[in-house]
């Protein structure tokens, strides 16, 4: 259907396609597709006049609101700013930690598991040690 409407688009915007349509037409029937087209821009003009009235109250009465603002000694964004609440960052939830080792310094550290691993368990796993081996026993 929309094809169709783009053909009948192009047909009636095109002066030169429009003369050649109506060449081959009778011209009884131009006079009835006139009248019938005169009937659907009338009621599409009600339409769009409606509309733009409509758009013109809007804008009107924004105006108003506006200068009622500026009397009070406000603004729009003073109204904007008012409603919305400042934003909350939220904290980060640490996890609990799930390894324990023991650094170069020979300080215990722990390890939650999450990021990249610690040096001294990467060499401990590199040299064929299981990471099992430095979990937080549960007691």
């Amino acid at each position: 259907m929309a094809e169709e409407y783009e053909i009948v688009k192009r047909v009636l915007g095109n002066l030169r396609s429009l003369r050649a349509f109506a060449r081959e037409c009778d011209f009884e029937w131009l006079e009835e597709a006139d009248s019938k087209l005169k009937a659907v821009i009338d009621e599409r003009r009600s339409e769009y006049e409606q509309e733009q009235k409509q758009i013109e109250e809007l804008e009107s009465k924004r105006q108003e609101a506006i200068a009622m603002l500026a009397k009070m000694g406000l603004t729009p964004d003073d109204l904007v700013s008012g409603i919305q609440a400042p934003s909350v960052k939220s904290k980060k939830t640490s996890k609990e930690p799930k390894y324990i080792y023991t650094d170069e310094n020979g300080e215990e550290k722990t390890w939650a598991g999450v990021g990249r691993k610690p040096k001294p368990i990467q060499a401990a796993l590199d040299e064929g040690r299981s990471l099992d081996e430095f979990l937080i026993s549960k007691k």
